[in-house]
């Protein structure tokens, strides 16, 4: 996973602001949960297939409900 750089002051330009990363933090100080995330994002980001847009992820949840969207289309 790539670290993100902790800025000292905020941008107020920015549309999504940026969180302060815990420096303490590491695979083996995470929860199990936190362990399992980082080993599915690493699977991710190792993978050879296309990351999903959002029309794809919109094609995808609706195969996997059966066909249908929440938008009821």
């Amino acid at each position: 996973m790539s670290h993100v750089p902790n800025k000292s002051e905020p941008d107020d330009n920015l549309i999504v602001h940026r969180t302060e990363v815990k420096t303490w933090l590491t695979y083996e100080t995470m929860s199990p949960l936190g362990r399992s995330l980082m080993d599915i994002a690493a699977e991710n980001e190792q993978s050879d297939g296309p990351a999903f847009d959002e029309e794809a992820v919109e094609e995808e949840l609706k195969t996997r409900r059966g066909g249908h969207s929440e938008d009821g289309e």
